[in-house]
Formats: structure tokens, sequence, C-alpha cells
């Protein structure tokens, strides 16, 4: 385990010292930050029949020898299950499986424990189903979300669990406690359009799409359907208007995604219009993140056109 994770493994250790360890804890970081690693050595120590305590680092381990250890590790312990999809999304059938599973009585050990990765593509149905677990929970459990991107989660579900948020050192410090298995590289930056070629292309092509739709209307649907279905596609708008309401107060700012042409004429539209827009894209996002139900389809057509609307204005 990267020796970042000590001290997240040090308030673990003291709050099961003091049996306090809470019912739902939010892990969240980038990938590579060590969430997973954090949730594996706390749920195999929650069922370890013989735990260490290391006075030195005051942080407890599971024996990894016991009957309970060795299911673990074979991923065949009865009290513990995973909730991973490989789909884009987590339904709700798979979130009830978590309740189902959680109120039988634990087979071998007292705790029963649930680890539910990349929380945030559950759907809003699954998210609430959920929800009901985190505020009626079982006796000796405890529910793990990991996830990325915590702001894609209901505030609900968050409020409801301890969040833990992973930041791995940069820089120097990481060169100096690195271990031969890091990528020196982690942690620069949390915007995975930096560091994955893929979502690169995909942000390029909405700022493509953007300029068509602010500059030509243009591409209407193209932009809905990004905004609907793309997992940054909001934040990437609020990045291009941030970008733009920086140039206009005379900040530097990357300009290769726009040729000198787009780059003249964004910045020849008052200011004015831009600041109402991103006030607007700001309103939308409190929306989609307050509402337990959303039409995000409907949601991003409004956008578009009172967007449409603020760029019409005299």
């Amino acid at each position: 385990m990267v020796n970042w994770l000590v001290e997240y493994q040090q308030q673990f250790s003291h709050l099961l010292k003091q049996q306090k360890l809470p019912h739902a804890i939010l892990l969240q970081g980038l990938a590579g930050s060590g969430k997973q690693a954090l949730a594996t050595w706390l749920t195999q120590l929650l069922h370890c029949q013989s735990p260490h305590y290391h006075q030195s680092e005051k942080v407890y381990s599971a024996c990894q020898q016991c009957k309970h250890c060795l299911l673990y590790q074979q991923k065949n312990y009865p009290d513990h299950q995973v909730i991973k999809s490989d789909k884009n999304t987590i339904g709700v059938d798979e979130i009830r499986q978590i309740s189902h599973f959680l109120e039988k009585k634990a087979q071998l050990g007292l705790n029963k424990t649930v680890i539910v990765a990349d929380a945030q593509k559950m759907t809003i149905a699954a998210a609430n189903a959920l929800l009901k677990t985190l505020e009626e929970p079982t006796n000796n459990s405890t529910i793990i979300l990991l996830t990325a991107d915590a702001a894609s989660l209901l505030p609900t579900v968050i409020s409801r669990c301890r969040v833990l948020t992973i930041t791995p050192p940069v820089g120097r410090e990481l060169l100096t406690n690195k271990e031969q298995s890091v990528d020196l590289y982690i942690n620069i930056s949390q915007l995975p359009e930096l560091n994955d070629k893929a979502i690169a292309q995909e942000f390029v092509h909405f700022t493509q799409t953007f300029i068509k739709y602010f500059r030509y209307q243009q591409d209407f649907d193209t932009l809905v359907t990004l905004l609907a279905e793309n997992p940054h596609s909001y934040r990437w708008f609020e990045k291009i208007l941030t970008n733009l309401l920086r140039f206009h107060s005379g900040w530097e700012i990357n300009q290769s995604l726009f040729t000198p042409e787009e780059l003249a004429w964004l910045t020849a539209l008052a200011q004015e219009k831009w600041w109402k827009t991103y006030q607007l894209l700001l309103n939308t996002n409190k929306q989609i993140k307050q509402l337990n139900q959303v039409n995000k389809q409907f949601i991003s057509e409004k956008l578009l056109l009172d967007c449409a609307s603020i760029m019409q204005e005299k």
C-alpha cells in the first residue's frame, strides 16, 4: 500500500479503537490515489479474527492468516460484497442487492461490509435506493462508496457518509516518498482530459461543438446529447466560460483550443453576456444536483435555448 495512505489508516484505526467507525464512508480521489486499497484494507480488517495494532504507526492491520483473512484474499468471504459495474451505470437492482445482503445475519463473523466502486455511476433510482439503506443502517454493517467525482452524487447521499478526500503528494514530495509501482505523474491534475487521450479528444469535440452552437447556431442536438450523456460536459461548459471571463479580464489562458478568429469572436461579445450565461449554467448545475428525479435532456435543451436568448440580447 502506498505510504501516503498511512494517515487515513490512522484515522480509521483511531475510530475503530473508540468503536466509532461510521456505517457509511465515502472515499473520493482520482484514479491511482489508493482509495480501493484503503477500502480493501479496512474491510478485511473488520473481518479479521486476530487483527494487530502497530503502536509505532498507530495503525491496525489484518493478520492475513486466519480463516476469515484467507477467504477474503480468495474473494470467497460470504459477509463481504463488492458492487462494480462494467457498464456506464449502476442500476437500482444492483443497489437493492446491498439491502438484501445487509438484512441477513452474518454467516461467519459479526460484521458485514460492502464496497461500491465508481459510485458516481449510480442512476438516480439507484442512489435513492441506497439512500434508504443509509438512513436505516443495519447493525455491524459498513458501506464504503468509492468515487473520482463526488460532485456527481446526490447531496443527500453525501450528507449521510463520512467523507474522506484522498490526495496523494505532488512534486518533490512524491519523488521523495515514491514506491516503484507509483505513477510519477499522479495527482498533477485531477482533470481526466489532461491524462486520458480519449477523454482529451472528447473535450476538443465538445469545445468545437460549443463554438458551432454559440457562433453559428449549429449542432444544437449534438450539444444537447453531449450535455445529457457525457459525465464531464457540464464541467467543460463551465471551464470554457470561466476561461472566457478570465480572458476578458486580461488574464492569460490556454488559447490552443480556439483559432485566432474564434477567439476574436468570443471576446468581441460583451463580457456581461458571458457572465449571464455563466450564472445560468451554475443555476442549471444546482438543479441537476439537488433534484432527485431530473430529465437531463430537457434541462440541457432549456439551458441552450436560454443561452441563445442571452446571446441575442442587444
